[in-house]
C-alpha cells in the first residue's frame, strides 16, 4: 500500500466510520458475518450503495464471492455478481492487488471491464484486503448512474478500513478452516458409528452422500458402483442430481473416467455439453474421486456444483468419504455371503435334527404299529396294548420336535414381541420336550434393532441346544440386562460343564458360530466352562443411539 494513500488526511465522520469497522468485525469469528460487516464498513466509508467481497484462492488462482451488500434502492443491473472471478479479469482489480492500494475503474472503461455484478456503466473502486505481504482478497465497492469520482480521501480512506479489517478477516479464516477439519472429523466419526452400529447399507450410503455435500459446499452427490458390464450403478443420491438414470456408461461420462484413471477427476468448466438431468440446472462443476478396496475399484463418489468450485480441500474429504463408502459396501458384500452361509449351516443343522429326532421317532412308530399288528393276529391284547402305548409316546414326542423344529425356523413372537418373549416361548418348549427346569430374568426391558434381536435369539438357541445335547443339566438360567447404550444376554446351567482347552476346535458345540452371529451383531461372545461346573456364555452388545 503507497504511503501517500495511508498519510491522506481523514475527516472526523471518516475517522469514526474506521473505527467503527475495527471494532465491530473484530466481536466475530463467523467469516461470513465479518465480511458482511466489512463490506458495510467499506461501502459507508467510500459513499457508494454497494459492495461485493471476494476472497482469493491462492491454489486456484481464482476471487471467490463471499460477501455482498447493497443500499434497499440499489439496482445492480441486469445480472449478479459470479461466484468466481479471475484476478486478471478486470483491470482495476489486476492492478489494486498488484499495487495493493485500491484502484478506481470508472466509464467508459467500466461500462466493459469493471462490472462483475450487474451490467452496465459502473463507477467502481477496487479495494485489495491485504495482511502484510499476504493478499486476502479484494472488495469491490461501485455505484451506477451516479458519477463518482473516487478521491484521494476516498481511497485512503477505503485503504485504511481494509487494512483495519483484514487481521479479522485472517483470524475468521484460520477459524473456519479449523471448524472445517472438526466438522470433517464428527462427518467421519457419524459414518463409522453407523458402520458399527449396524445401520443397513442404504443408510449408510445416504449419510455419506450427505456428509459429503455439508462438507464441501455442494448441491448434488452421487454414489455409484462398478458393474461387470462395466456400466456405473446409482446407490445413492442425495441433492442435485448428476444424472437421472439408474445407471450410466464407464466410457462415456467424467464419473467413469475416475473409475478408468484411478485418480480424483475434478473440473471446475465442464464441457458445454452436460446439461443437468430432466432439464435441471447445468452442472457448473465437478469433482468425481474413485472407490477403492485395496486395489480394486468398485465405483465413484461425485460430486456436483459448488459456488466458486472445489480444490484440492475438497478432493481430499470425497476422498475420505469414497473410502469408508467403498469399506461399506465391501462389508455388506462380506457379511451378504457370510448370512447366506449361515442359511446354509442352519439348514445343515435342522436336517441333521430332523433325522436324528423326527425321523427317528417316525421310524419308531412304523415299528410300534407293526408290532402291535402282529399282537393282535397273535392274539396277545395286553402286549398289543403296550405296543399302542408307546406308538402314542413316540408320536407325541415327534409332535414337540417338530414344532420346536418349526419354531426354530421363523419364531413368529420375536418380531411381533421381542427377544424377552421369543426366549420364554423357546424356554416352555425346552421345559415341555425335556423336563429341564428354565428360569428366564429381564431387567429394563426394550426393543433392540429386529437384526440384533434375531442373532441374540439365535446365539440362546444354539446355547439351549448344547445344553439339551451334552449338559446333563437340571436348571438354565436366562438372563437379559438392557441399558441406554448396551445389550447383555447370559446363558447359563448347572451342567457337567466340559474343558474349555479342547473347545475351540472349528465347528465344535456351535462355538464359533456363536462368535460369528456375536460380531454381526456388533457384539462380543464368551463362554465360560469347567469339567463340573457347569457353562455360561454371556454376549455383549453396544446399543448406542444411532445420532451424535
Amino acid at each position: 500500500m503507497s504511503e501517500s494513500l495511508i498519510q491522506q488526511p481523514v475527516t472526523p465522520n471518516r475517522a469514526e466510520a474506521m473505527l467503527r469497522a475495527v471494532q465491530s468485525v473484530g466481536r466475530t469469528l463467523e467469516l461470513d458475518a465479518v465480511l458482511s460487516r466489512s463490506a458495510e464498513m467499506l461501502s459507508a466509508a467510500v459513499g457508494v450503495p454497494h459492495c461485493a467481497i471476494y476472497l482469493l484462492d491462492p491454489e486456484q488462482g481464482v476471487l471467490l464471492h463471499r460477501a455482498e451488500v447493497a443500499a434497499p434502492d440499489f439496482n445492480a443491473g441486469a445480472g449478479e455478481c459470479p461466484q468466481r472471478l479471475s484476478a486478471d479479469q478486470v483491470r482495476c482489480i489486476r492492478e489494486a492487488l498488484a499495487r495493493k492500494e485500491p484502484v478506481p475503474c470508472t466509464p467508459p472503461e467500466a461500462a466493459v471491464e469493471a462490472a462483475p455484478c450487474g451490467a452496465g456503466p459502473a463507477y467502481m473502486l477496487a479495494i485489495p484486503i491485504t495482511l502484510g505481504e499476504d493478499v486476502l482478497g479484494v472488495a469491490l465497492a461501485y455505484d451506477r448512474g451516479s458519477a463518482r469520482d473516487f478521491d484521494a480521501g476516498a481511497r485512503a480512506l477505503a485503504a485504511q478500513v481494509a487494512a483495519a479489517v483484514a487481521p479479522a478477516v485472517k483470524n475468521a479464516q484460520t477459524y473456519e478452516e479449523i471448524a472445517r477439519r472438526l466438522a470433517e472429523s464428527h462427518s467421519l466419526q457419524r459414518v463409522a458409528t453407523a458402520v458399527l452400529q449396524g445401520i443397513a447399507l442404504a443408510d449408510i450410503l445416504n449419510i455419506v452422500c450427505t456428509e459429503a455435500l455439508r462438507l464441501t459446499g455442494a448441491v448434488g452427490s452421487t454414489l455409484f458402483t462398478l458393474e461387470e458390464d462395466g456400466w456405473l450403478r446409482v446407490l445413492c443420491r442425495t441433492g442435485a442430481a448428476l444424472t437421472d438414470q439408474e445407471r450410466i456408461p464407464q466410457q462415456a461420462s467424467l464419473a467413469g473416467l475416475a473409475v478408468q484413471r484411478g485418480v480424483p477427476v475434478l473440473t471446475n468448466d465442464p464441457p458445454s455439453q452436460m446439461p443437468g438431468p430432466n432439464g435441471g440446472s447445468p452442472v457448473s462443476a465437478l469433482l468425481t474421486v474413485p472407490m477403492r478396496v485395496e486395489s480394486a475399484i468398485i465405483g465413484a463418489l461425485a460430486v456436483i456444483n459448488k459456488p466458486g468450485g472445489f480444490n484440492s480441500d475438497d478432493v481430499r474429504i470425497i476422498g475420505s468419504f469414497a473410502d469408508h463408502a467403498a469399506v461399506n459396501i465391501e462389508y455388506a458384500r462380506l457379511r451378504r455371503q457370510a448370512e447366506r452361509l449361515a442359511i446354509i449351516e442352519e439348514r445343515q443343522r435342522l436336517a441333521r435334527e430332523l433325522h436324528d429326532s423326527v425321523t427317528q421317532s417316525l421310524y419308531s412308530v412304523t415299528l410300534y404299529a407293526d408290532a402291535a399288528a402282529m399282537a393282535l393276529r397273535a392274539g396277545r391284547t395286553e402286549a398289543a396294548a403296550d405296543n399302542l402305548r408307546e406308538l402314542r409316546d413316540t408320536a407325541q414326542s415327534a409332535m414337540r420336535d417338530m414344532r420346536l423344529l418349526i419354531f426354530e425356523l421363523h419364531p413368529p413372537v420375536l418380531e411381533k414381541e421381542g427377544l424377552a418373549s421369543a426366549l420364554q416361548a423357546r424356554l416352555a418348549a425346552v421345559e415341555a420336550r425335556t423336563g429341564l427346569e428354565t428360569d428366564l430374568r429381564v431387567e429394563n426391558e426394550q426393543r433392540l434393532p429386529v437384526p440384533v434381536e434375531q442373532e441374540l435369539y439365535r446365539i440362546a438357541q444354539e446355547a439351549l441346544n448344547n445344553v439339551e445335547k451334552h449338559a446333563r443339566a437340571h436348571h438354565v438360567t436366562v438372563n437379559i440386562r438392557f441399558s441406554n447404550d448396551a445389550a447383555r444376554l447370559e446363558v447359563r446351567d448347572d451342567g457337567v460343564g466340559f474343558d474349555m482347552q479342547a473347545a475351540p476346535q472349528p465347528g465344535g458345540m456351535g462355538l464359533r458360530s456363536m462368535a460369528e452371529r456375536a460380531a454381526r451383531a456388533g457384539g462380543t461372545c464368551e463362554v465360560d466352562s469347567r469339567p463340573g461346573g457347569g457353562t455360561c456364555v454371556r454376549v455383549h452388545v453396544r446399543t448406542q443411539e444411532r445420532h451424535d
